[in-house]
């Protein structure tokens, strides 16, 4: 629950960025998520945090998904 910097949160998409998935499950008892756009839905929450801690421009936010 404690916001991650933007270089931390970029490292986390690159990690996942070459991996296909429909399902995330959290570490309690109905966090799972299943959604053919999954990936992409990570990919814009993860925009939207780093823009939320003020960061303008970033290299995230440049990032794209398929």
């Amino acid at each position: 629950m404690i916001p991650l910097p933007p270089v931390a949160i970029l490292k986390i998409w690159e990690a996942l960025k070459p991996w296909a998935f429909t399902s995330t499950y959290g570490g309690f008892q109905g966090t799972e998520v299943y959604d053919v756009n999954l990936k992409g839905r990570i990919l814009e929450s993860m925009k939207i945090q780093v823009k939320a801690e003020g960061w303008g421009k970033h290299e995230i936010l440049g990032e794209t998904y398929e």
